[in-house]
């Protein structure tokens, strides 16, 4: 793996579990993002107000981080992308998240300050795994434990959620329905030849599959990890320049 794939990977978990949430149901009341333009800069990211506080909430409980701090960056109108990443890097490194957040400057980027932290590629996947094996098993179709043993093991978060689904609703052991997905069949195919309704694969998932098998949460990630992800800087969210 790739330090350019663990990185476009850990960022699609500190904004799925950091409050992409939040963003989705922004969208959803707002249907689009707002963005803030500044001089010689892309627009930013930024999600559409609508409870700032629970979004706070959520990063603070996500990664242990100082929720008045957040609120603070959330209602100064941080970049939304650096107050995730901010807070990644805040929870593996032990540093406050404000002091962390004011490292990022116009002209500097992530990757250098994960690397002033003494924040390892290793740490950061590590990280990521735990963030995304937690958020598979809030729908209750694997254990956290298995789910990050898989994610170490190499699966992808769609295929161990379409696999847990598919192996729950036919009493299949998680790891054999995980055996049968080659390259060349779908898990609607999988689905078929174990008697079950495909349709169980969309009602029982939780954000990362879509209906072409892609990790797609709300947003759009499907191909972020199939094209290595980002280097060094936070993906940009749709409608916007990366």
């Amino acid at each position: 793996m790739t330090k350019k794939m663990i990185a476009g990977m850990m960022a699609g978990a500190v904004l799925l579990a950091g409050g992409l949430t939040y963003v989705q149901a922004s969208q959803q009341e707002n249907g689009k993002h707002e963005r803030i333009e500044r001089k010689g800069q892309p627009g930013m990211m930024q999600p559409p107000q609508m409870d700032t506080d629970m979004a706070a909430q959520k990063i603070a409980d996500t990664f242990h981080v100082n929720k008045d701090e957040v609120l603070e960056a959330l209602n100064d109108k941080k970049d939304f992308r650096n107050v995730g990443h901010a807070a990644m890097l805040a929870k593996i490194s032990g540093k406050s998240f404000k002091d962390v957040l004011a490292m990022k400057k116009e002209d500097n980027h992530w990757k250098e300050i994960q690397e002033s932290l003494g924040v390892t590629w290793e740490q950061m996947k590590e990280e990521m795994n735990s963030l995304t094996a937690a958020r598979i098993a809030e729908h209750g179709n694997v254990d956290e434990s298995t789910a990050k043993a898989l994610l170490e093991d190499g699966y992808l978060p769609h295929d161990i959620e379409a696999a847990a689904v598919l192996a729950e609703k036919s009493g299949k052991n998680i790891q054999s329905v995980l055996g049968m997905k080659k390259i060349n069949n779908r898990w609607e195919d999988i689905a078929k030849s174990l008697g079950v309704d495909a349709k169980a694969l969309w009602n029982g998932r939780g954000g990362f599959g879509g209906p072409n098998g892609m990790m797609m949460p709300p947003g759009g990630f499907g191909d972020m990890h199939a094209k290595g992800g980002f280097q060094g800087e936070p993906p940009q969210m749709p409608g916007g320049e990366g």
